[in-house]
This record gives C-alpha cells, sequence and structure tokens, in this order.
C-alpha cells in the first residue's frame, strides 16, 4: 500500500485488485481479479444523503462566536456544496452555553 499524509493523519490508499492478477486471500484461498472487482449490490440505505452536524458558535467570547457563524454562513452558501449527497445541519452553541438546532 502506498501511504500519503493528510493534515498529519497517515492514510492507505487502496490497490486496485485487478492490476495486481490472481492473489491469495486468508480467508477465500485463490481470488480472481474478476471476483475481486465485482461490484456488489448497494442498500436502499446508502443512497439517501448522508448527515453532516456542523458545530457553530464559540462559549469563550463574542468574539469567536461571531467568527464561528460567519465562517458557517459562508460555508452554507457556497454554490459547490453537494447537496444531493449531503444533508446539512447546523448545532449553535450560544455564549451563555446554551445550544439551538436551526
Amino acid at each position: 500500500h502506498r501511504r500519503f499524509r493528510c493534515q498529519g493523519l497517515t492514510k492507505r490508499r487502496p490497490r486496485d485488485p485487478a492490476a495486481r492478477g490472481p492473489h491469495r486471500t486468508r480467508r477465500r484461498g485463490l481470488v480472481s481479479p474478476a471476483m475481486a472487482v465485482a461490484p456488489a449490490a448497494v442498500p436502499a440505505a446508502a443512497l439517501r444523503a448522508r448527515r453532516v452536524l456542523h458545530l457553530v458558535g464559540s462559549r469563550q467570547d463574542e468574539f469567536y462566536h461571531d467568527l464561528s457563524v460567519l465562517y458557517a454562513s459562508a460555508c452554507d452558501a457556497c454554490p459547490l456544496l453537494d447537496r444531493e449527497r449531503y444533508e446539512f445541519h447546523f448545532a449553535h452553541v450560544h455564549t451563555d452555553g446554551t445550544w439551538s438546532f436551526p
């Protein structure tokens, strides 16, 4: 596996099973490349949009609270967001420590 760094975290890039030819696995023995890349049936639940919860605001002080709200509003207004694949929700933390879900 080739590795790359992304913000200090190590991740592995998956290899293309078809490029390797037949190989052995621990559980199944010899597997052909065609079987290794055969598409699985996608469950209906996986086709729904994934939910993303943005945490907005701050208890620290008014400056950081307002800055967070400004960034979140710019993020929500971005036309590049994939709203078909993701459902965006916001949790607002107020300076007095209370939460709201606008």
